[in-house]
């Protein structure tokens, strides 16, 4: 997959970005794993509020990473991993041109079930409705795949060493006695989440907010 329409981002543009924004889809995707792998199964609302989220911020940031390593369709913003290679050097020469197909069914089903209302959605808690963990281990094997061939001056070593040593563990009781100590925090205005929302968590795009002027999400 090559830019094709995209304005190209400079060597030190996409180590800035995947600095900031690679990082984040994937030490998210795996503290959201971890802490999924410490919560038992819903026994009231209260654990149910507590799960939910994770595991929506756990395909959120899964189906991001895919679309990054395996585009479906490239828009003018987005940036992918072949932005990553160059020379003669190709991302699309080391993996197929399509998703596999446990990705692909898994980007189709975060598409409908996650990112929008549609009726393709499950009802009811039955067996198939638990998303597979071989789907997360994929991508984990993939992203692998991709920092050993990336070229060294467009993907910053930190994030390299984040793909291939993993991140630290997070402890859920800790993060628990942690927010007993917060206060309460006030909802930001109404419209302001749905008009960040797709530039900002949908896609890795180039319209993501710069480090330096990051907009609270929670203010």
């Amino acid at each position: 997959m090559t830019r094709d329409n995209r304005s190209p981002l400079t060597p030190v543009q996409l180590r800035e970005y995947a600095s900031e924004h690679l990082n984040y889809e994937i030490d998210s995707m795996r503290t959201a794993n971890q802490l999924l792998a410490q919560m038992p199964e819903p026994t009231s609302r209260s654990t149910w509020a507590l799960q939910t989220p994770v595991l929506e911020s756990l395909v959120t940031h899964a189906r991001n990473l895919v679309n990054f390593l395996y585009p479906a369709r490239v828009q003018s913003t987005d940036v992918i991993a072949n932005d990553f290679f160059s020379g003669t050097s190709s991302w699309n020469a080391l993996v197929p041109e399509n998703a596999p197909d446990l990705l692909e069914k898994f980007r189709r089903r975060a598409n409908r079930e996650v990112a929008h209302l549609t009726i393709h959605r499950i009802s009811g808690r039955p067996d198939r409705k638990a998303y597979k963990l071989e789907i997360f281990e994929e991508i984990e094997q993939t992203l692998l795949v991709f920092a050993e061939h990336s070229s060294v001056e467009l993907l910053p070593d930190e994030v390299k060493q984040l793909i291939l040593n993993g991140n630290p563990p997070v402890d859920l009781a800790q993060g628990l006695a942690d927010l007993q100590q917060a206060t309460r925090v006030a909802l930001p205005p109404s419209g302001t989440y749905t008009q960040n929302y797709s530039s900002e968590f949908i896609v890795l795009s180039t319209n993501r907010t710069p480090p330096n002027v990051r907009r609270p999400r929670i203010q």
